[in-house]
C-alpha cells in the first residue's frame, strides 16, 4: 500500500488545498489489494508545518498510535530535562568553579540515574556521562590546586 504523505503548510491559500487532497483521499482513493479500505488521515500540528499521514484502520492500532505520540512527548521533555542538568554540569566547568560543578553534579547524578531507571536513556550512557563528568571535575580539583 503507498504511503500517502505530503507537507502542507498552513495558510489560507493552502488551505483549499489541502480540504482537496481530503476530498481526492475520501472519495475513491482505495488500495486494489483492500477495495474497501480508504486511507484515513490524521492531520499533526507541529511548529512549522502541518502533515497528514495514513493511519491504521484498526480501532486497537488507532488507539496504540494516540498512546505512543503520548509517550513520546512524554519521555522527550524527560531527555530534554536530563539534557539541561548535564548542560548545567559542563557550564560549571567550563566557568572553572569547582564547587559549582560539584553542587551541579551532586544534582544532576540522581536525575540522570532515574532517567536511565525509566528507560528514557540507556543504563551505559547514564554511566559514561556520569563518569565523563566525575573526570573533567576532579581534573578541575587538581588544576585548581
Amino acid at each position: 500500500m503507498p504511503k500517502h504523505t505530503h507537507l502542507i503548510q498552513q495558510t489560507n491559500l493552502q488551505q483549499l488545498v489541502l480540504d482537496f487532497h481530503i476530498q481526492l483521499f475520501t472519495r475513491g482513493l482505495t488500495n486494489t489489494a483492500h477495495p474497501g479500505i480508504v486511507p484515513r488521515l490524521e492531520i499533526c500540528h507541529t511548529n512549522q508545518d502541518t502533515k497528514e499521514h495514513q493511519l491504521a484502520n484498526s480501532a486497537q492500532a488507532r488507539k496504540r498510535a494516540r498512546q505512543n505520540e503520548v509517550s513520546r512527548r512524554h519521555n522527550a521533555s524527560f531527555r530534554s530535562m536530563v539534557r539541561t542538568y548535564i548542560k548545567k554540569v559542563v557550564n560549571a566547568i567550563e566557568e572553572g568553579n569547582y564547587d559549582n560543578a560539584t553542587a551541579a553534579y551532586s544534582k544532576a547524578v540522581p536525575v540522570i540515574d532515574r532517567m536511565a531507571d525509566k528507560g528514557i536513556i540507556h543504563k551505559n550512557k547514564a554511566a559514561r556521562h556520569k563518569s565523563r563528568l566525575n573526570a573533567a571535575i576532579l581534573g578541575l580539583k587538581t588544576a585548581s590546586a
